[in-house]
């Protein structure tokens, strides 16, 4: 094998980071439907970023509930932010109990995700590249540029149990 150059760095990229918190939100619903889909044959439970229970990639997708959360972040992205015709793409529900994590990702492949907490838990999630935190606290939310990469700061301990709902939005093909 002959490698005629191997170079690692970094690049300056434009993003946007949100973060606030929802004061009205159905956590209950939006609970027993997470419970529902771990339970499902379709889960991926342990099989993704999340070290936990987690539904399938497409599980609020067509959900009506699920629409008239995430419409409260379309609206504030299409009045504040300078970005392309998007869609839903990916819509999942997590549950995280003792010694469950999310291990550090991106959502590269999609144009803008976010997460909405369902619970309270001692387990914030950490954005690496921009050293910005969501505590996972009933309601609060972040909505982001997809690159952005993050994880839990730690595992969930003692007897808390972490529900959470993430979705990503991709750009719409003009074809």
């Amino acid at each position: 094998m002959i490698i005629s150059k191997h170079k690692e760095s970094s690049i300056k990229q434009n993003y946007f980071f949100i973060k606030g918190n929802l004061s009205d939100i159905n956590t209950k619903y939006f609970i027993d439907k997470i419970e529902q889909g771990i339970r499902e044959e379709s889960a991926l439970n342990g099989k993704t970023n999340v070290k936990g229970n987690m539904t399938s990639y497409q599980y609020f997708n067509s959900d009506p509930e699920f629409f008239n959360l995430t419409h409260l972040f379309m609206n504030y992205i299409d009045k504040n932010i300078s970005i392309n015709p998007y869609g839903i793409q990916d819509s999942w529900g997590l549950k995280e109990t003792f010694g469950h994590y999310t291990q550090n990702h991106n959502h590269f492949g999609s144009l803008w995700s976010g997460v909405v907490y369902l619970s309270n838990a001692n387990q914030p999630l950490v954005f690496t590249d921009i050293k910005e935190e969501v505590e996972a606290k009933i309601g609060n939310f972040a909505i982001f540029t997809s690159i952005l990469n993050h994880e839990t700061k730690n595992r969930v301990f003692k007897n808390e149990t972490k529900y959470a709902l993430s979705f990503n939005f991709a750009e719409l093909s003009s074809h």
